[in-house]
């Protein structure tokens, strides 16, 4: 059951933007694996199996065999370490009741730092957000279940680890003085893989852009954390753990409407759940309406106005036709909207609802790629625009915006 908890691990986006004014002990990586450190160098020395395949662009999970599930005096449920393009990039602590959280909690203010508590109601969230790393603890009063997250917040270069000395060669001929005193400067080996110099070590840690708040105040970044969290749990899991998670998500999502704001998928996103949240008052002013001109606007102010009944010269142009096989692809599109609101209006969740899609999209569509069709279950189960709407005013309003090409999807289908 436990392993339901892992996708967590998902890029989340707009992660940790909360500034708690903590100046929290910088974490370059976990047990001597630093971030961006390969999975094939990591692997020489390293027993770790994988838990969860993300596909060569995607984020795999794995263990390490015989791992130290403590962490201070907590004990841990498991320790599962992230890989996104083979590369490491954050690990994550899972425990389980409250005495654990106390200690977890304890450990980490010891060496992060003290932070003040965010989040509502009977979800307990702390967060950390360093220079090179950003870290999150959680725990849910209800299921008395958390984790705590530590994740790069830059990819940094490429990180070899240094692989064992190899033994001395003796040498053909004597070496002369100069060169033996050389020689001896580089037979020095680490003690610990945590000592080894590498690229991460001898450059100054990444400049991190200040991320974009837009103005929201914490309560409402703090909400936006948890949907990213709550995303990764209800979209990429199954049993109860999950379906809390989705309720859970909805109730944030109605709450994060109530405040005004609006979501989009994050097209940069690696996993394909990420989102976007703004404020729904910034599109409103994306169509800019052209102001119609009058007979009378040019009259002199001394001229009486002139009866244009008669005389005006209509401007409305006829509407260019509209190519057959657009028209009937964004008619399918339209369905494929309206097939989705049936299943959100069943109860299905968005997994279920998306791989039931899948078999659905005609090969006459290759546009509709499985990530169109993701994107259609997040516009439709989670978009203010589309998640009241089902039926034919749904297949009406995508069909409109697709002969329009703006819309529905982020990226307009050609």
């Amino acid at each position: 059951m436990r392993n339901r908890f892992l996708v967590l691990f998902i890029t989340m986006l707009a992660f940790f933007m909360l500034a708690s004014g903590v100046n929290s002990a910088e974490v370059n990586g976990f047990k001597g694996m630093r971030w961006g450190s390969r999975l094939a160098d990591l692997q020489e020395t390293k027993p770790l199996v994988l838990t969860k395949d993300g596909g060569k662009d995607g984020t795999s999970l794995y263990i390490l065999q015989n791992d130290d599930l403590r962490y201070g005096k907590a004990v841990l449920t498991g320790i599962h370490y992230s890989f996104t393009k083979e590369r490491l990039q954050g690990v994550m602590l899972l425990f389980s009741g409250s005495k654990n959280f106390t200690a977890v909690k304890n450990e980490a203010f010891s060496r992060f730092g003290k932070t003040p508590q965010v989040g509502q109601g009977k979800e307990e969230l702390y967060n950390w957000p360093g220079k090179t790393t950003n870290m999150l603890l959680s725990y849910n009063q209800s299921n008395q279940s958390g984790f705590l997250f530590m994740k790069v917040k830059k990819m940094p270069p490429a990180v070899k680890v240094a692989a064992p000395p190899k033994p001395a060669v003796a040498p053909a001929q004597p070496e002369r003085p100069d060169q033996a005193a050389v020689a001896g400067q580089t037979e020095q080996t680490p003690s610990s893989p945590d000592e080894f110099e590498t690229a991460l070590d001898r450059a100054p840690p990444p400049s991190q852009p200040n991320a974009a708040t837009g103005g929201f105040p914490p309560e409402i970044l703090a909400m936006i954390q948890q949907d990213q969290t709550l995303t990764q749990l209800c979209w990429e899991t199954s049993g109860p753990e999950a379906d809390a998670a989705c309720v859970k998500m909805r109730e944030n999502i109605d709450q994060l409407n109530a405040y005004g704001l609006c979501m989009r998928p994050d097209a940069s996103g690696q996993s394909g759940t990420e989102v976007i949240w703004y404020s729904c008052a910034d599109s409103s002013t994306s169509r800019v309406q052209q102001p119609t001109a009058s007979a009378t606007s040019s009259q002199p102010d001394n001229e009486p106005a002139r009866e244009t009944a008669t005389t005006a010269v209509p401007t409305d142009t006829a509407p260019a036709p509209v190519d057959g096989s657009k028209a009937r692809r964004c008619r399918l599109i339209g369905e494929l909207f309206a097939t989705a609101a049936r299943m959100r209006d069943t109860g299905v969740k968005p997994p279920a609802a998306e791989e039931e899609l899948a078999w659905r999209v005609s090969s006459e569509i290759p546009e509709i790629t499985i990530e169109r069709v993701r994107e259609t279950v997040e516009l439709v189960y989670f978009d203010q625009k589309y998640n009241h709407l089902s039926g034919e005013p749904l297949i009406e309003q995508v069909y409109d915006q697709c002969i329009s090409g703006n819309g529905p999807y982020l990226q307009p289908l050609p």
